[in-house]
């Protein structure tokens, strides 16, 4: 089984959306990214060079979210997997999970979410 490196959760006000109000206002997004990596060299040197440096990747993702504008969740995460997938090239696959909490549609539901695996 490969090891994985876990960005659970993270949150960034941000301008995606299809609505001219999402657009302008902004809303919070969630997001999780897993990095399916080898982790054993990592474990035995106990050395931050033979692994993935959490803050780099977060600020990677944080990048792709704040500094671009999509419509849809689909291309959000699509580009914040293949962005990780360019950049660190230790990653085998990678899984981003975006969440919309605010979602402007009638319905009781506490998120609408978009998975995709690369």
């Amino acid at each position: 089984m490969e090891e994985q490196i876990i960005l659970q959760n993270m949150q960034f006000y941000a301008f995606h959306g299809i609505r001219d109000t999402e657009k302008v206002e902004g809303q919070l997004f969630q997001m999780d990214v897993v990095l399916h990596v080898d982790l054993k060299e990592a474990a035995s040197k106990d050395d931050l060079k033979a692994t993935i440096n959490y803050e780099e990747i977060y600020k990677l993702i944080e990048n792709v979210v704040r500094r671009h504008r999509y419509h849809l969740l689909e291309a959000l995460a699509e580009a914040t997997a293949k962005r990780i997938k360019e950049e660190f090239k230790s990653v085998h696959l990678v899984e981003v999970t975006v969440r919309k909490p605010k979602v402007a549609m009638h319905a009781i539901l506490d998120y609408v979410a978009v998975r995709v695996v690369r």
